[in-house]
């Protein structure tokens, strides 16, 4: 509000040096400001007679002057947080929240082909992405104490921004389509630099506090740390059965002849070593190949039984499964038995490294981004992780 109030009063001020001839100047908040008698139109005295020295014609009582419109208030982008000196705006994230509620709401259809966006969801999201500025913001600044040369960081900022504004000119075509891409963002080019710079900055950051972790060994994972993952988390190394099936589907057709029948048929030609899609042209039927079925879905409940029966093998072809008025045929291609990881395996071991490690760099972030974090100023409250 205090933005808003300021350039009001500050548009009425510009508007009462454009409006002094005509006398005053109503503000947004109703106060009036009359014009110095110097400016007035000569002949006439502030309450509207006439002067000693005006002729006979300006003698006559004037008409009243039109009432001055109050002058429109001069609206500023909404202020969401000020991390130091920098300002985080409404229009600044007004394209990453769209795009976020885009997905969200496709998200949710999946579910529920009626779900909506509600102001709560949407005020989460709003807050999600204000927390992800703000400690971009942060880390962008924390670079000031990293104890580096400050004049050779910004030597490697400019450097690294001019790479990226010559790279985005060339993948716009020119540097006038580059500014017309910009504008349909709603970004000005300011914007846009003022942004690329605190995301150089921030990058800078995060690799000079990942170095100095690194060499002081708190992302790097013992033998024994990897164990420990390991067994905390069994889920994370267990493995599903799972199955790849051909299935043969046969509708009704206008010869008359049964679904059943022709499935009948087309399994003893299929088991005889005729190629699938013959065996589907042939007995009038379509067949297509599904992969990563599992004991638990992907297919029909009576498809799943003959694909895990521990007798069918690569191979086998199921007999005709009744499906309404139509008739199917499953074929298992292959399967594998599912079961758990071991410890030993290399593959399993890399996988738990880079989890400890993502988790121990997520943890070092949000440390510098609470010690930071005392810079910070949101509004409204309801912006706030609080």
């Amino acid at each position: 509000m205090g933005w808003t109030r300021r350039a009001t009063e500050a548009g009425c001020m510009v508007g009462t040096l454009v409006l002094a001839f005509a006398g005053s100047c109503s503000t947004a908040t109703g106060v009036k400001v009359t014009a110095p008698e110097s400016l007035r139109r000569p002949g006439r005295q502030p309450g509207g007679t006439a002067s000693k020295s005006s002729t006979t014609a300006s003698r006559q009582v004037p008409r009243p002057a039109p009432a001055q419109k109050p002058l429109a208030p001069v609206v500023f982008d909404d202020v969401l947080a000020m991390v130091g000196t920098q300002v985080i705006t409404s229009s600044a994230t007004r394209d990453e929240f769209e795009l976020q509620k885009a997905s969200r709401l496709d998200a949710l259809r999946r579910r529920d082909p009626a779900a909506k966006i509600t102001p709560e969801i949407a005020a989460a999201i709003r807050r999600h992405i204000l927390q992800g500025r703000i400690n971009s913001h942060l880390l962008a600044d924390h670079v000031n104490s990293l104890g580096h040369d400050r004049e050779r960081i910004e030597q490697v900022v400019n450097n690294v921004l001019r790479e990226r504004i010559e790279e985005q000119q060339h993948t716009a075509g020119s540097s006038v389509e580059f500014l017309a891409s910009l504008k349909a963002r709603g970004l000005t080019y300011e914007q846009f630099v003022a942004d690329q710079r605190a995301s150089i900055r921030q990058q800078i950051a995060i690799s000079e506090e990942f170095r100095k972790a690194g060499a002081s060994s708190p992302l790097l994972a013992t033998p024994a740390d990897l164990l420990v993952y390991y067994r905390k988390h069994p889920g994370k190394f267990r493995t599903k059965s799972t199955a790849t099936v051909r299935v043969y589907t046969f509708e009704p057709t206008a010869n008359g002849i049964a679904p059943k029948l022709r499935a009948a048929k087309a399994r003893a030609a299929r088991l005889a070593g005729t190629t699938p899609d013959v065996v589907a042209k042939e007995h009038g039927g379509a067949v297509r190949v599904i992969e990563g079925v599992t004991p638990s879905g992907g297919l029909a409940a009576s498809l799943r039984e003959f694909a895990f029966a521990p007798s069918s093998q690569a191979g086998a072809v199921s007999a005709p499964i009744p499906q309404a008025s139509a008739a199917w045929l499953i074929e298992l291609v292959s399967r594998t038995k599912g079961g758990v990881r071991p410890f030993v395996s290399r593959e399993v071991q890399d996988e738990i490294r880079q989890a400890l490690r993502t988790a121990r760099q997520n943890q070092l972030l949000r440390k510098v981004e609470f010690q930071e974090r005392r810079r910070v100023y949101i509004w409204p409250k309801t912006l706030d992780r609080s």
